[in-house]
């Protein structure tokens, strides 16, 4: 007689000796995330230790549902290596590794010590799985294949380190989501004289606006103004590239997981230093960043959802914890650099100085840009 439970475990035994095997059969060279591909070998060695403590249970069709859950949480951590690590480990192009080791630096000068290593994967969008199980010292991120070749999408990378600065520290959110609170109960107080009626409806607006507020859009919020933190200027430019790159309606309310493009730009535009949001480059792509925005056509779920009070809220608390939870993780507060000092000589070029150089380039000398970038991109360290 045959069922269901035998069989698939026999197939999650398979699959343990199998995960084993092609993670062995990762490269392991100089430039190569080995501490990550040992971190996910051991993790595989325990769930292989756990597997064989329980499998009477999964064999026996009598343990039932109970069987059948215990199964279900290893095929859980083996789905994560398997959908998220190993595509990124087991086939690492060169760019990949050179990546690997720029963001590497990147990451421990703006202090995130909890980086023990990362592996880079062409997967198609920026992004990062910041979280293996409990931990944060081994995420993967994404990049499209092309990202070099992007330079406004470059600041972006900041954005990404920030969501596991976010994880890091329970504080940002913590505080995000008081500033949240006390702002609405505010409008709730400044409710004047109305019916009951009217006063029902108000309040209920009210919570639907502050409802909207998940813990995914504030983390997203808290990693514009990271990168905005250490990217400066560059990240503003960035930031409006993000929305009219790609034609996004700037105060749409409805991105699944993220706030509304121009609260994010807002936010940015705020953290900006009074001489950053007066240069030259910031204000005329500003301009003709709310041009395109067009706030003052937004509908009133936007207005009360980000109003400018509640996003000013938001980014000076995030501007006051900063310095107080990440001393070592320096503000940039200068202004895009002068185009005749990147044309200059230089050995080597961190990712946060590529960023701001990039771009003053492609601004200011597009001719040369592509000779220019080829170039410096050999000297990213």
């Amino acid at each position: 007689m045959y069922s269901y439970q035998p069989l698939k475990a026999d197939e999650v035994k398979f699959v343990l000796v199998g995960l084993h095997e092609r993670l062995d059969a990762c490269p392991r060279g100089s430039r190569d995330p080995v501490f990550m591909l040992d971190c996910l070998k051991e993790r595989v060695e325990d769930i292989a230790v756990l597997y064989e403590a329980e499998e009477p249970a999964f064999r026996d069709p009598d343990f039932g549902l109970d069987g059948l859950n215990r199964l279900g949480a290893i095929m859980a951590s083996l789905a994560l290596i398997e959908e998220e690590y190993l595509p990124a480990v087991a086939h690492v192009t060169d760019e990949e590794r050179a990546l690997r080791l720029v963001f590497l630096g990147a990451v421990q000068r703006l202090g995130l010590h909890w980086i023990k290593d990362l592996v880079v994967h062409s997967s198609g969008n920026l992004a990062i799985f910041p979280k293996f199980f409990a931990v944060l010292d081994i995420p993967v991120v994404h990049v499209q294949a092309n990202f070099l070749d992007k330079c406004l999408c470059l600041p972006g990378a900041f954005h990404e380190f920030g969501h596991s600065v976010f994880l890091k520290f329970v504080e940002f959110y913590n505080a995000m989501k008081a500033e949240l609170a006390a702002h609405f109960d505010a409008l709730r107080k400044a409710i004047g004289p109305v019916t009951e009626e009217q006063k029902k409806r108000l309040l209920e607006d009210l919570d639907e606006a502050q409802a909207y507020w998940t813990d995914s859009r504030l983390a997203e919020l808290f990693c514009d103004l990271f990168a905005q933190y250490v990217a400066g200027c560059a990240n503003m430019i960035s930031m409006v590239d993000l929305s009219m790159g790609t034609g996004q309606p700037a105060c749409d309310t409805d991105i699944q997981g993220y706030p509304p493009d121009a609260a994010r730009v807002k936010v940015c535009e705020f953290a900006l230093t009074p001489e950053q949001a007066a240069s030259s480059e910031v204000k005329h792509l500003l301009a003709d960043w709310e041009r395109y925005a067009e706030v003052d056509r937004a509908d009133s779920f936007y207005r009360d959802v980000c109003s400018e009070k509640l996003l000013r809220r938001f980014t000076i608390v995030v501007l006051e914890l900063l310095p107080k939870l990440m001393p070592q993780t320096q503000r940039n507060v200068s202004l895009m650099p002068d185009i005749e000092a990147v044309l200059g000589p230089y050995d080597s070029l961190t990712l946060e100085e590529a960023t701001q150089r990039a771009i003053t380039v492609l601004m200011k000398r597009p001719d040369i840009y592509d000779s220019w970038w080829r170039e410096a991109r050999k000297k990213l360290a």
